[in-house]
Parts: structure tokens; sequence; C-alpha cells
């Protein structure tokens, strides 16, 4: 396998070179929807992170948006998605809870 086709691999698991360097080691990973084989994107994990603590369950959660409950559970505990943050503003919040509602009454 050459180098041509290690990159090439590379950025089908969402990790690029950083520009300017040849060091394999020197790698940067392509975060949130950036990744191509994400399948969330920031709203999404924004919905399922206030939905959380609106006592949805982890599993509901996954087969609502296609992922598995370990990947719900990694977004819970912090270890995925770390640059998406539940707005600390109230009324922000508030309208997220309420546009979570408002979607959950259209799908009935």
């Amino acid at each position: 396998m050459g180098k041509g086709n290690n990159i090439r691999d590379m950025g089908r698991h969402g990790y690029t070179q950083q520009r300017g360097s040849n060091k394999s080691f020197d790698l940067e990973v392509r975060r949130g929807s950036n990744n191509p084989v994400s399948k969330l994107d920031e709203a999404k994990v924004l919905d399922i992170m206030v939905k959380l603590r609106l006592k949805y369950t982890q599993a509901e959660l996954a087969d609502e948006y296609s992922v598995s409950p370990a990947a719900i559970n990694s977004i819970k505990l912090g270890r995925t998605w770390k640059h998406v943050h539940i707005p600390s503003d109230k009324e922000e919040y508030k309208a997220l809870v309420a546009n979570i509602i408002e979607k959950e009454v259209i799908k009935e």
C-alpha cells in the first residue's frame, strides 16, 4: 500500500494531514459534521443533549437518529461532540425545548 492509498484512507476515516507537515503523526481530526463519515451534525447533537435532559432514553434516541446507543452514551458523557454545548442562556434553552416539543407534536 503506497503513501497515496494511506492518505486516501485517512480521509475516509476523518483524518487529514496538517498543512506543511510530512509527519504521519502530525494529524488533525475532522470534528463533528466536518467528518465525512459522521451520521450526526451539531444541530442533531444539541437536540440529543436537550432530549437527554428531558428524560428521553438513550435507546429511543439511538433509534430516532440511527446511531448506536453507545454513540448516545458518549455524547451524554461528553466523550464525543465536546465542541457542542447546551446554551447557558435560559431563554435560548427554553426556545430549544419548545422547538423539540413542537417537532414531537407535528410527528404525532
